[in-house]
Formats: structure tokens, sequence, C-alpha cells
């Protein structure tokens, strides 16, 4: 198992992921998935990560914790010998007093709270990783899989993979999600099926990464359908990821069905099923659903569904919006043909949009010349690979990624790779992950 991780998670489950692929690229203007091309390693909880909280109370403490009397407070009753109110206690002042709230977790380990003790190691780790680590062990040992999950790391980081492994797997028989994913990782080459069923444990457990790991691992042995009774199992327990890799495969053989699995993703809070669902109701012509689910995808920091939120916002507002994008096109402005081209595609005007994003793509505008590809994928494959080639050239990593694709499906892994790197170097999480998996990184 080695070590060069590439994606992150956070303790808590609530990573920002990125899906696997549902046999298309992805494309601005058609909201189409594209694959998470390489396996990925959860990693732990990083200070500064924006939208995530670092900090979570452990599946033994607050959740199930009783509120306090009015007039007592979590402290009185950490100080009292009550070890999950010392956990309620440092998650409260994480924030705004660390060494509050260190005072409050240490005091909490001790009474024998393991998520008091997870998250002391959290707090520690920066500034005295030995005392973090004997933190982690005896939050394992009181039976946080989190702490677990967390000495797994520090052993990765240190190189011990057998140590690693081991805590990994106590992690997971924890019922730690993210623990459960790392052992699968670990296993893929020696116990290929014990992979398949790691992974499915831990998508069923919540974790959006194991989720994409475990399609795109039958993915590429062609047998993805065979992951839809895993997938299906993990939406019915409410893992979101589970609904929107399972939307992914069921899309191009049940639209309903597939849709019915976005929608409970989105109703779950993920992002991706949330612009998926918008992208669909773009296409039918339902603005007002769509603008209703970019927002919500905007509102979770969906890059692409905030940009389309606002175009969606600004066509509506102004009725002159679309004859001012069509004069600033025929001025050669690539980014209002772009836009031009998008609102054809969803009103099903797919002649209108390949003449429109021809012409941004003939003013070099990456993402018309990226669009345009994925429409002429079936009819015209050769002028798609030379349409990703361009805009890839043109710094879109997305293009990169998705010829790569394409790339490696013709068995060029060679080449592949140059594209997974030239995508990743663009700042496309996506290809990195694609270079992680064909150099065996990840």
């Amino acid at each position: 198992m080695k070590c060069d991780v590439k994606s992150q998670v956070q303790i808590d489950g609530q990573a920002s992921r990125d899906p696997g692929d549902d046999g298309t690229r992805t494309g601005y203007g058609n909201g189409l998935m594209v694959i998470c091309a390489g396996l990925m390693i959860a990693v732990g909880s990083l200070l500064g990560i924006p939208g995530c909280s670092i900090f979570q109370s452990d599946d033994d403490a607050s959740e199930d914790s009783e509120a306090p009397d009015e007039d007592e407070t979590y402290a009185v009753r950490c100080e009292g010998g009550d070890a999950d109110a010392c956990l309620d206690w440092g998650l409260q002042v994480s924030e705004s007093d660390p060494q509050e709230a260190e005072r409050a977790y240490t005091q909490g380990c001790e009474l024998g709270s393991g998520g008091a003790c997870n998250n002391l190691g959290v707090l520690l780790k920066d500034s005295d990783s030995e005392e973090a680590e004997r933190s982690y062990e005896r939050g394992c040992e009181l039976g946080s899989g989190r702490a677990c999950f967390h000495q797994g790391l520090m052993a990765m980081e240190r190189g011990d993979d057998d140590q690693a492994i081991a805590h990994y797997r106590r992690a997971c028989e924890l019922e730690n999600a993210d623990g459960c994913n790392n052992l699968a990782v670990s296993q893929e080459e020696s116990n290929s099926e014990e992979a398949d069923r790691l992974f499915a444990k831990s998508c069923e457990l919540g974790s959006d990464v194991a989720c994409a790991n475990l399609r795109l691992r039958f993915r590429i042995r062609g047998e993805e359908e065979e992951a839809i009774p895993m997938l299906r199992k993990g939406c019915e327990v409410e893992s979101a990821g589970a609904c929107v890799n399972l939307g992914y495969i069921l899309q191009g053989s049940d639209s309903q069905a597939a849709e019915r699995a976005f929608e409970t993703g989105c109703d779950l809070g993920d992002r991706e099923a949330c612009y998926s669902l918008g992208a669909k109701a773009r296409i039918r012509g339902d603005l007002d659903a769509a603008t209703d689910l970019f927002r919500k995808a905007c509102n979770k920091d969906h890059s692409s569904a905030c940009s389309l939120l606002a175009y969606l916002l600004e066509a509506k507002d102004s009725e002159e919006a679309e004859r001012e994008a069509s004069r600033n096109c025929d001025l050669g402005d690539g980014e209002a043909c772009f836009n031009l081209g998008a609102t054809a595609l969803h009103s099903d005007d797919e002649d209108a949009a390949i003449e429109l994003f021809r012409k941004g793509c003939e003013e070099d505008h990456a993402a018309s010349c990226n669009d345009l590809g994925v429409i002429l994928e079936d009819s015209d494959s050769a002028e798609a690979d030379g349409l990703y080639a361009r805009s890839c050239e043109l710094g879109m990593g997305m293009a990169c990624n998705n010829l790569a694709q394409r790339t490696l499906d013709r068995g060029d892994e060679g080449e592949a790779m140059t594209l997974f790197q030239k995508g990743c170097d663009a700042g496309y999480d996506q290809a990195c992950h694609g270079v992680g998996h064909l150099d065996g990184s990840l």
C-alpha cells in the first residue's frame, strides 16, 4: 500500500467528494458527470478546510447524550465527572477557545470518552505528534473508531504500512467508514473480493469516497451494473454517496430510477446529486426547478452550480440578456457563445448548441471546445478527440481528463497518463486521481 495520498476526507464523513463516471464526459453546459479515475484514500481532518467541522463527537458521545438542564452547563457536568459532557464542552468551545477545548478533551479522555481522546489527538497533532498518538491510542482502546482511523493515518505517514492496516482494520470493526475504505485500498491487489466487500461496507456506513471507489472498481472490470445491488443497499440506509453513484449507473438504462436516486441523494444533502438534477431540469426547460436545485448545490460550494445559477438568474431578471449575449458572441466573445450554446442545449436545440459551441471554440474558449466534444462523441469520435485536445491545450483540466478516459478505454495507458498529468497540473482533481490510479500510488 503506497501512501502518496491525493484526496482528502473529513473525520466526520462530510467529505468534499467527486463522484464516479457514468460513461459520459463532463460538460459545463450539459451537466454530465465524469469518472473519479483513481481510487481514493481517506485522510485525516485538517485545519482550515472550508465548510467542514474539524471536531465531531464520536458515535458513543454527544450524539446520544441528554441535553443539560437549564442551570447545568457542560463544564459543570464535566467537572463533576461526566465524560460525555467534557466532550460536548470541548466541541462547544473548540473554535472560540482552543486551550479550553484542550482542557475539556483531556479531562474527558481521562474519564473514559473515546471521542474526547480522538478530538484531543486532532487538536495536538501539529504541535505534539507523540502526545496526539497517545491520545488516539487511548481513544481506540476506548472504542472510538475515528481514533483508530487516525492511528492508521499516523502509521501511514511514517511508512509503517502493517501498523496502518491493523489500525484501519480495528477502525472498520468499530464501524468507522473511512477506516473500512482505507483497509479496502490496502487489500486491492492481494484480495480483490475482500476489497469489494470493504468498499461496500464503507459505502453503507456513509463514505462517499468508498461509494465512488466501489463503482470505479466494477467499471474497470466492465461489470459496473453488478455494483447496483450494493449501491442500492447503501442508498436505502441513507448513504448519499451510494445514491449518487447508483444514479450515475442507472441513468443510461433507467432514467426514472436514476432520477429517484439523485433526488434521494439531494434530499440527504449531496451537492453532486442536486447539481445533476438541476442539469436535467435545465435540459428539459424547467428553469425554476433548475434554479432551485443549482442554488442547493451552490450553497454547498459546488462551483459549476454557482456559475449556472448566476447565469440563470441573470437571464431570468433581464429580457435583453440573450440579445446582448448574441451580439457579444457575434463580436467574438467566446464565453457569450458558450452561454448561448448552453441555453440552446437545455432547450433541446442541439444543432444550435453545436453551432454556438463551435463559434466559442473558434474564439479559444476552452469550455466551448470541451462541451462540443461531449455532444459529438457518438457521431464523430475523431472530432470529439480533437476538441478535447484543443480544450486541454487551452488549459481546461476537465477536457484533459475526458480525453484521458477515452484514451484509457482504447488501452493506451501511456498516453492516458500524460493526459491525466496535464489535467492534474491544470488543477482538475479527477485527473490527479487518474494519475494516482495508473502509477499505483492510490
